[in-house]
């Protein structure tokens, strides 16, 4: 023999039916916008570490810099009255 268990259901508004309410919209919005700025700081953190301080590791190549400099220094003209000019007779 089988048995069958039959409930009446309560008076009143079903309750496994939920209504539709504005704070589930507004719920799902805030997090839809969190959702979105933690996206956005992410992404500008890692253009941050790209470009900056991990570009040398990505890019696989030391920075070198040569310089080549020339220092021109003036000639040093020699008083008048010097051993090297010219001997008077």
């Amino acid at each position: 023999m089988s048995q069958i268990n039959v409930n009446v259901p309560p008076e009143g508004p079903d309750p496994g039916r939920v209504e539709a309410s504005h704070d589930r919209t507004t719920a799902a919005g805030i997090n839809l916008i969190t959702v979105l700025i933690v996206l956005a700081v992410l992404a500008a953190l890692v253009w941050y570490l790209l470009t900056g301080p991990l570009h040398g590791l990505i890019a696989g190549t030391t920075a070198t810099t040569n310089y080549n400099v020339t220092v021109n220094t003036p000639t040093q003209v020699a008083p008048a009255g010097s051993a090297t000019s010219a001997a008077k007779p």
